[in-house]
């Protein structure tokens, strides 16, 4: 899919007629990212299209993985025939919920629950995780996520399947993803997945082409250009959840500051630097009003009180380092971890530490 093994040649009646045929605002949008070179748009529109290919195994992976715990759930919860429970019903909001509900089960045309299962929207089990319906997974979120970390919420788990949902909606209607962090949604199916099953996970980490595809961008001189792999710092501290302070300080070097949590799949869940620890403590040993003792302290009690989730992104480490840039310019945004085409971090920009 918009692929050829040999360049299209582009001038100017044949563009006219892909903007006229494409509408000239959507084709605007690509328009504008490629700095008004219209043949590099094209180039873009086709990216995107291969993107948008490529994320549709793993989406359809964590759909059907997640809607069959979910139905798990409802089925012990509320009988195997849960579309019909009038208790279950009652705690579904009208539009979002019965509505979608019913025509699910029209569609399945009475050929029972698994069929209205099939039929229902990403969008149905997405909401299931809102806080109005915590009760549903107050004693149940992990046995449907059995595999899922200590201390995940479930604000966690509606915050990674939302991320999901709308990139999911966007490739559905044909909108472009080229702005999305691609890799960080990548991370987001692979770890709901991992916490559902790790063998699936594996499987499907194994056959995504998505690093390969982002591998592919195209830039104004045609599809090579800079990578942000030669700009990435490989000496990053890599830690998991459990890592003291004092590890810490024993390990860093001051001048690779960049700190990154994984989780026990190798996949980035936080990224921050050698000046928050330091912060950390500082502001202990003040609350404390005593010497702080490093090794009763970890990773995770950082993350928790000065990690901002905004304050870091994930980039295939295959990306053009002109748009790594763009993302390190962000308001909020102070590290960047590159990731391989599996996830699994390969190096990091500071961006207090580097100018570009």
């Amino acid at each position: 899919m918009a692929e050829s093994q040999v360049p299209y040649h582009y001038d100017g009646p044949s563009l006219k007629e892909l903007r006229d045929s494409l509408s000239e605002p959507r084709f605007g949008t690509y328009l504008r990212l490629a700095g008004n070179h219209a043949d590099y748009a094209a180039a873009l529109y086709l990216y995107n299209s291969r993107l948008a290919k490529a994320f549709l195994f793993p989406l359809n992976v964590v759909e059907v993985t997640l809607r069959n715990r979910v139905n798990q759930i409802l089925t012990k919860d509320f009988g195997e025939d849960w579309p019909s429970n009038p208790v279950f019903r009652g705690l579904l909001d009208p539009v979002h919920g019965i509505r979608a509900l019913d025509l699910a089960v029209s569609r399945s045309q009475g050929q029972g629950t698994s069929k209205t299962v099939a039929a229902l929207t990403f969008d149905f089990w997405s909401n299931l995780f809102r806080p109005e319906y915590g009760d549903i997974w107050r004693f149940t979120l992990n046995v449907a996520f059995p595999h899922m970390p200590i201390g995940t919420t479930r604000q966690n788990i509606q915050d990674a399947v939302k991320l999901v949902n709308n990139f999911r909606n966007r490739i559905a209607h044909h909108e472009p993803i080229l702005s999305e962090n691609a890799p960080t949604v990548q991370a987001t199916i692979l770890k709901l997945v991992g916490y559902c099953n790790p063998v699936v996970r594996e499987w499907m980490r194994h056959h995504t082409t998505v690093g390969e595809v982002l591998r592919t961008r195209p830039t104004r001189s045609g599809t090579g250009g800079t990578r942000l792999s030669s700009k990435l710092d490989r000496t990053f501290l890599r830690v998991d959840a459990t890592t003291t302070i004092d590890e810490i300080f024993h390990k860093i070097d001051y001048a690779h500051p960049a700190i990154v949590y994984v989780d026990a799949e190798g996949v980035p869940q936080a990224a921050f630097t050698i000046f928050d620890v330091i912060r950390f403590v500082s502001e202990r040993s003040k609350a404390e009003e005593s010497l702080l003792l490093l090794t009763a302290y970890n990773v995770r009690d950082v993350i928790k009180s000065h990690v901002k989730p905004d304050g870091w992104r994930i980039l295939n480490e295959a990306h053009s380092l002109a748009d790594s840039i763009k993302v390190l310019q962000e308001p909020l945004v102070r590290l960047v971890v590159g990731v391989d085409s599996l996830g699994a971090p390969t190096g990091t920009i500071v961006r207090s530490h580097r100018r570009y």
